[in-house]
């Protein structure tokens, strides 16, 4: 009798768009609204955003500043 072992799964981000997570998280949404309306740059943001532990890429956070600008 051979023992298998299960595969280890590695923990996966919530479901979701990240940008969708950033709008339904109102503290850091604010922040990065602050930030972006100050004018820092998108690493200053990133780093912010890790301080809250929430990941998001130059990318994201530029389609993020382009739909917050539509409305």
């Amino acid at each position: 009798m051979t023992d298998k072992k299960k595969p280890t799964r590695k923990k996966q981000a919530p479901k979701g768009s990240v940008l969708l997570q950033l709008h339904n998280n109102k503290l850091l949404s604010s922040k990065v609204n602050e930030a972006l309306d100050s004018g820092k740059t998108y690493d200053e943001i990133m780093e912010l955003c890790a301080e809250y532990e929430f990941e998001i890429s130059k990318a994201s956070l530029s389609r993020y500043k382009d739909k917050r600008d539509e409305t």
